[in-house]
């Protein structure tokens, strides 16, 4: 947990925002498979809304908020 918590700090911090932006691109891709997979089952649950709102800020091009909900999603986990 705590490298997890370091490791958003400094590449927060320390990285370009043109890095941090493919970072979270790449990082986004697992929860919008994992949704899509929901979505083929006919399910409506919280993988759905995990790849929604993280779908969403990639799309306004709103990479804080996009990496700030998949570090959340991952220290639940």
């Amino acid at each position: 947990m705590f490298n997890h918590i370091a490791f958003r700090i400094i590449t927060r911090y320390f990285l370009p925002v043109s890095i941090r932006s493919v970072m979270s691109l790449i990082k986004a891709v697992p929860f919008v498979i994992q949704g899509l997979r929901s979505l083929s089952k006919g399910k409506l649950d919280v993988h759905v809304l995990d790849a929604t709102s993280v779908t969403f800020a990639l799309f306004r091009q709103d990479f804080d908020t996009a990496g700030s909900v998949m570090f959340l999603l991952g220290m639940g986990d």
